[in-house]
C-alpha cells in the first residue's frame, strides 16, 4: 500500500512541475494520478492501511485526494476492494493538500513582478521554481540590483554606494550567492567575470583589500618599521614590501602570537592566520625561498588550514602539531569539529596519521593549552 510520504512526495513534484508552466504561460493544470500503488498485501493488513489512507481522502478533509478503487475479482476469496490509484482532480486539492495556497500566491505575484521588470529572467526562473517560493527573499529589491546592474555594468563604485533606490547597503552581500546567479543571466558575459566569487569582484568594483595583521620582536624589524612591532598590511601590498627576514610564522591564534613572541625570534615575521584567513598571504610569493611555519590546533580544521598553507608555500612545515605534542598533551584533549572538505593532498604521511586520528575521534588539542618546547629554527 502506498505510504502517506509517497503520496506528498508525488504531489510536490507535480506541484513544482506545475509552477514551472506557470512562468512559461501554459499553467493548465493537470490532474495527478499516481498508480504505483504496491497493493498486495494480506487482507488484515490492506485493510488497516487502507482506512488509514482513507482517512485523508478529499471526502473525509474536503481536500486532496481521492482513491480509485479496483473492485473485488469475481469468484475470489478474497472479497476486499484494492486500490488502483490516487488522483488529485484540481490545483486547490493539492495546494490544500501540501499547505501551499499562500505560497503559491506569493509565486505568482513573484512571477508577475519578473514579467513586468525582468523578462529575461524567465528562463531561468522555470528552471528555478523551488528558488522562488522561498519566503525569505526579498524579490523587489532582489530585481532592484539586478536591473541596476544590467544597465550599469560598470559603474565603478564601491558596493555600498550604489545608488539602487530601497536597497540598503548590505543587502547585496547579504544576497551575494543568488544575485550572482541572476546576474550571469541577466548581464552579457564580456563584461563580468564569472570565476570571481562576490558581485563585487565580479564587476570589477573598487574594494579596500582585507587586512594581514603581523608582529614581530626582531630589533630589525623593528627599526625597518620606524619602531612598530605589530602592523596590519592590505594583502594585496604584503606581497610588495621586501623585508630583512628568513621566516615567516603563521599562527592561527591571536593569543598565541604573544606566547610565540616571548621568545626572540630573529629576523621573523609571524602573521596571525586566524583560521582559513591564512590564504590572504597566498600572493607573498616570494617567501617560498623563505622558513615558513604553521601553528594551528591539532584538530581536523588545523590540518586543513596546514594543507591550504602548504598549497601556496610547498617549503611550509608545522609547529608543535605532531604526535609528540599530542601525547605530551593528550590530558588536555576536548571534543572538535570534524572536517568535510576535499581530501587533504598536501600533508606528510605523519600528520596524515594524526589528522584521520583527531578526525575520526571528533578530537582537539587547542595551541592555547600546548606546552611549548624549545624554540624552532
Amino acid at each position: 500500500m502506498i505510504a502517506q510520504e509517497s503520496i506528498e512526495r508525488s504531489a510536490m513534484q507535480h506541484y513544482y512541475k506545475y509552477l514551472s508552466g506557470v512562468v512559461a504561460n501554459q499553467a493548465l493544470f493537470e490532474p495527478l494520478k499516481i498508480n504505483r500503488i504496491g497493493d498486495r498485501k494480506q487482507a488484515a493488513q490492506r485493510f488497516d492501511e487502507l482506512t488509514t489512507l482513507a482517512a485523508g481522502t478529499k471526502e473525509k478533509r474536503g481536500f486532496g485526494y481521492r482513491i480509485v478503487l479496483n473492485p473485488p475479482t469475481p469468484n475470489s476469496r478474497n472479497k476486499q476492494s484494492t486500490v488502483k490509484a490516487i488522483v488529485f482532480d484540481t490545483l486547490d486539492d493539492i495546494l490544500l493538500f501540501l499547505q501551499k495556497t499562500a505560497e503559491y500566491a506569493a509565486f505568482c505575484n513573484t512571477i508577475d513582478l519578473i514579467r513586468t521588470q525582468t523578462p529575461y529572467l524567465l528562463d531561468w526562473c522555470a528552471a528555478n521554481v523551488k528558488t522562488l517560493t522561498k519566503s525569505d527573499l526579498d524579490w523587489p529589491r532582489l530585481l532592484s540590483v539586478v536591473q541596476f546592474f544590467r544597465e550599469n555594468p560598470q559603474p565603478n563604485l564601491p558596493l555600498r554606494l550604489l545608488p539602487i533606490a530601497g536597497v540598503d547597503t548590505k543587502f547585496i552581500e547579504q544576497n551575494n550567492t543568488l544575485l550572482c546567479t541572476l546576474l550571469d543571466v541577466a548581464v552579457p558575459e564580456s563584461v563580468v567575470d564569472k570565476t570571481a566569487k562576490t558581485v563585487a569582484s565580479r564587476f570589477g568594483l573598487p574594494e579596500l583589500a582585507p587586512l594581514v595583521e603581523c608582529c614581530w620582536n626582531c630589533p630589525e624589524l623593528t627599526r625597518f618599521f620606524h619602531g612598530c612591532t605589530r602592523l596590519a598590511f592590505a594583502a594585496n601590498e604584503l606581497p610588495l614590501i621586501e623585508l630583512p627576514i628568513k621566516t615567516v610564522t603563521i599562527i592561527e591564534n591571536r593569543a598565541c602570537l604573544q606566547r610565540y613572541l616571548a621568545m626572540p625570534r630573529p629576523a621573523t615575521l609571524v602573521v596571525f592566520g586566524s583560521g582559513f584567513g591564512a590564504a590572504l598571504v597566498r600572493d607573498c610569493t616570494h617567501w617560498k625561498t623563505l622558513n615558513v611555519q604553521y601553528w594551528g590546533d591539532i584538530d581536523a580544521h588545523g590540518f586543513a588550514i596546514l594543507n591550504m598553507v602548504r598549497k601556496y608555500f610547498t617549503n611550509a612545515h608545522s609547529l608543535w602539531m605532531d604526535k609528540a605534542t599530542w601525547k605530551a598533551n593528550e590530558d588536555k584533549v576536548v571534543t572538535g569539529k570534524q572536517y568535510s572538505g576535499a581530501e587533504l593532498l598536501n600533508l606528510t604521511s605523519a600528520e596524515l596519521v594524526l589528522f584521520r586520528k583527531v578526525q575520526a575521534g571528533g578530537l582537539r588539542l587547542e595551541q592555547e593549552v600546548v606546552e611549548m618546547s624549545e624554540p624552532p629554527a
